[in-house]
């Protein structure tokens, strides 16, 4: 009698007649070791856009299409029915947003913020954890955050706020990441109409914010 394992943990005993049976086993675990896996969170298709005054990229999924404060009127992103060219800029303008997206898929929009820091803050990563938690208590007693905690990703560290905003076009929820980089304010802002952000929503802006990099980092 033999006894064989496999990768897969599994024990074969086969008697020494029956070698042949193996043989036809071991055949069918080399079949399957060969086919691929394919993963259900398989990586999003992504564009990479740069903010030229900071050198600094992001990888935003092609399902977000985006406008950015440069485009002009007869750009092909105003042809559909996506964005109406006055409107959205309207929005850019008041907002100060670098980065103006509507995601086509699930109907929610992003902004990217960028305006200089006026806490004399060079880079948020740097901050001691005291002067960083004083930073996120101090942000977190704005009038229209509802809450506020510190995410810190591989190269970042950001404040991640939810905030409730009334402006002229409505009410709105804001999920916001910001750092600062090179002094710099940065903020990565998902809006939504409705304060229960779903899952997608919070894993695409996580994601944006994760991608980011600058050329000294």
């Amino acid at each position: 009698m033999l006894v064989y394992y496999s990768q897969f943990g599994m024990v074969f005993v086969v008697k020494k007649s029956n070698r042949k049976l193996l043989s036809l086993i071991l055949v069918f675990m080399l079949v399957i070791l060969s086919v691929p896996v394919i993963s259900a969170g398989a990586a999003t298709n992504t564009v990479t856009y740069e903010i030229e005054e900071l050198s600094m990229t992001m990888d935003i999924p092609d399902s977000i299409k985006v406008v950015t404060q440069g485009v002009k009127q007869n750009d092909p992103l105003f042809t559909g029915n996506t964005f109406d060219y006055i409107e959205t800029m309207s929005k850019i303008r008041e907002s100060n947003a670098y980065l103006y997206g509507k995601d086509l898929n699930k109907n929610f929009e992003f902004e990217v913020l960028i305006s200089e820091d006026q806490n004399g803050i060079q880079n948020l990563r740097k901050l001691s954890e005291k002067k960083l938690d004083r930073l996120n208590q101090s942000l977190s007693s704005e009038e229209s955050v509802l809450s506020s905690s510190v995410y810190k990703s591989d190269s970042f560290t950001f404040i991640e706020l939810i905030r409730n905003v009334t402006n002229d076009s409505g009410r709105y929820f804001y999920k916001d990441y910001y750092t600062v980089y090179d002094s710099m304010g940065i903020t990565v802002r998902l809006i939504s109409e409705n304060d229960d952000f779903s899952d997608y929503e919070l894993s695409v802006i996580k994601e944006i914010v994760d991608s980011i990099r600058f050329p000294s980092e």
